[in-house]
């Protein structure tokens, strides 16, 4: 009973390990390698392509109850967020523009001991919900007519993009760093919009199979711990 239990468990990862396959294999399909740029997309400056200046979250001490939700590096995991450590933050009245959470902002890693985790990012999409975030992670905010985040956020991830974000970062004595001038300088190959939102539909639904996957595999999870516990016990 119990190996089929794992059976099950194995094949909801092995379904996951495909769609992240997928979503590799299509962004590669439609744009190519961001280091070689074989299509010739133009060389922008992410800073064009900003709504808002970046910048650093709130240095204020996150707590275990507050106002607002505060997103830290913890919560970015295999470049999604993860929700299962929650901390709190109150905001200043004047702090809320400047560390607040809107749909569609990137939030990345800016400063972190591992050079793997530096520029991990995720897409908030927060609803009515208010969400703030940490000085060690980034908020960049992009221009709805000119870049789709979920397209960046690839691009940041995919390897060729990785080679490009990595050499514009910098190492100190203890983390990895890059600033708001390094990503705003930071130049990488812009499809049209309309390829970008293309691509951001396809994406949109892989993410819901993901998710309908990892809500299943969860469940798996708790039944064989249940049933472990029980063979354990001799219940079985």
């Amino acid at each position: 009973m119990l190996d089929r239990a794992e059976a099950l468990r194995a094949k909801r990862r092995a379904a996951l390990a495909q769609l992240d396959s997928l979503t590799q294999s299509l962004f590669l399909d439609m744009f190519g390698d961001p280091a070689i740029n074989p299509l010739g997309w133009p060389l922008l400056a992410l800073g064009r392509l900003f709504a808002i200046p970046p910048n650093y979250g709130t240095m204020t001490p996150a707590v275990e109850a507050g106002e607002w939700l505060d997103l830290r590096v913890a919560n970015i995991q295999d470049w999604r967020l993860d929700l299962s450590d929650k901390k709190f933050v109150d905001l200043a009245a004047n702090d809320v523009d400047r560390h607040s959470v809107q749909d569609g902002d990137v939030l990345m890693a800016r400063a972190i001991a591992s050079q793997d985790h530096l520029g991990k990012s995720i897409v908030a999409r927060p609803g009515t919900q208010k969400w703030a975030f940490d000085s060690h992670l980034m908020r960049l905010r992009f221009d709805k007519l000119q870049a789709e985040p979920e397209f960046i956020r690839e691009l940041f991830k995919s390897p060729g993009g990785r080679v490009l974000f990595l050499g514009a970062s910098r190492r100190s004595a203890v983390q990895f760093n890059i600033n708001t001038k390094e990503i705003s300088a930071l130049r990488l190959p812009i499809p049209p919009l309309a390829l970008q939102q293309t691509f951001a539909h396809r994406i949109t639904t892989i993410e819901t199979l993901k998710a309908t996957h990892r809500a299943a595999l969860s469940e798996l999870d708790a039944l064989f711990a249940s049933l472990q516990h029980r063979a354990f016990r001799g219940e079985l």
